[in-house]
């Protein structure tokens, strides 16, 4: 999903991740669609469940894959309840 015209209401829009998607795994990627599908819908269940999962399989990431830096700002962008 392309997310820079769609107004997310608990995604941070200000927190900018997309530089980071190419190191992601495809199930990272699928996470986050269903994040953005679950808050396009205003499923707020489904979007606490997978912004859960998502901190949790992006930590185990860390430090392979993403620096803690990167991984907080994951864990910003998509975090429940919303900051």
């Amino acid at each position: 999903m392309k997310n820079d015209e769609i107004e997310f209401q608990w995604i941070a829009k200000e927190i900018d991740v997309s530089h980071l998607m190419y190191k992601m795994p495809a199930y990272i990627k699928e996470m986050i669609d269903e994040i953005e599908k679950a808050d396009l819908e205003g499923n707020v269940a489904v979007y606490a469940q997978v912004c859960d999962d998502l901190e949790i399989y992006t930590k185990l990431l860390v430090p392979e894959v993403l620096t803690m830096h990167e991984w907080h700002m994951f864990c910003e962008k998509y975090s429940f309840p919303p900051e």
